[in-house]
């Protein structure tokens, strides 16, 4: 005899298959949930509805199929956390992660400038992060709160911590660059749970219509102009305290005195990502700010 499921109990199995699969789409998503509930009467429809309504947005496919550039490099960009970095070897290896991934990260950070490492596919790179100033404060406050929230103790702490503005925060900061690192998100969430407890990139909303995308890019792009208003409040603030100071010019100013704004070195999600060899950590040098790289391309130091 057939049950009608609670919005709530679709939720939780919905969930918790895509915690295993999270690139997974509607349609098995279903089966996988009427696998473990064979007397469930539930559509595609009902399901979908469901998991937009609980923030388990199914992926848009441009953003869960990697996508494979040529290697000539191009001088265009995608918006930030777009799709678009060239994938050098999707066909590798899920990246290896420590035993203990929370104090090798803290390791490093400790003892690199560099602001963090993702461990890469494959056997021979894993790449460093470099956010500017703003993003590192906002990046190191989360991960202190997350720090004082110490490891889930179950399964419905893990939801929470998952759930919670620190880990998105991390998440969502990190996605640009681990798309230039020919990463997946379900890579980049596995890494965080190994270091955090918790994997928000099932929780994540991604758009799924054309229309959803082109809400989500009005969104971003309305959080990037509210970005740099604050960011040249700032800097307005940090160049009037150095007037008259040994740090006087610190900040870049036009012959109006005013602070210079360049969307490619300041702007929310531009990362400088760098290469490092597996084992030894030691920089192959920055990647270029652009689409496509060759994944053999020979090493180079200069920032």
């Amino acid at each position: 005899m057939s049950a009608t499921p609670s919005n709530d109990e679709i939720a939780a199995a919905a969930r918790k298959v895509r915690q295993t699969a999270p690139d997974m789409g509607a349609a098995k998503v279903l089966a996988a949930v009427k696998d473990a509930h064979p007397d469930w009467a539930l559509s595609e429809q009902r399901l979908r509805k469901v998991m937009k309504e609980h923030g388990l947005g199914l992926p848009h496919p441009s953003l869960s199929t990697p996508q494979i550039f040529p290697k000539a490099a191009t001088t265009s960009r995608p918006s930030p956390g777009a799709p678009g970095f060239y994938r050098p070897h999707d066909e590798a290896p899920a990246p290896a992660l420590p035993i203990d991934a929370r104090a090798e990260q803290l390791r490093y950070q400790k003892e690199s400038p560099r602001s963090y490492k993702l461990y890469g596919r494959g056997t021979k790179w894993d790449y460093a992060v470099t956010w500017n100033v703003d993003m590192q404060l906002m990046v190191t406050m989360m991960q202190n709160r997350m720090l004082e929230a110490g490891l889930p103790r179950d399964d419905r702490q893990k939801q929470q911590w998952a759930e919670a503005p620190p880990m998105r925060t991390i998440f969502e900061q990190l996605w640009p660059a681990a798309q230039r690192a020919g990463l997946t998100r379900a890579d980049l969430g596995r890494q965080l749970e190994a270091e955090w407890g918790a994997n928000p990139e099932p929780l994540i909303f991604y758009p799924r219509t054309k229309r959803e995308l082109t809400v989500w890019e009005a969104q971003r792009a309305d959080e990037a102009a509210k970005y740099k208003v604050t960011s040249m409040r700032i800097k307005r603030e940090m160049a009037r305290a150095a007037r008259g100071t040994e740090h006087e010019g610190s900040v870049k100013t036009d012959a109006r005195g005013q602070p210079l704004w360049d969307e490619e070195v300041n702007g929310q999600y531009v990362v400088i990502l760098s290469r490092l060899h597996k084992g030894t950590d030691i920089e192959c040098g920055d990647l270029p700010q652009t689409e496509g790289w060759d994944f053999d391309m020979p090493c180079s130091h200069t920032l």
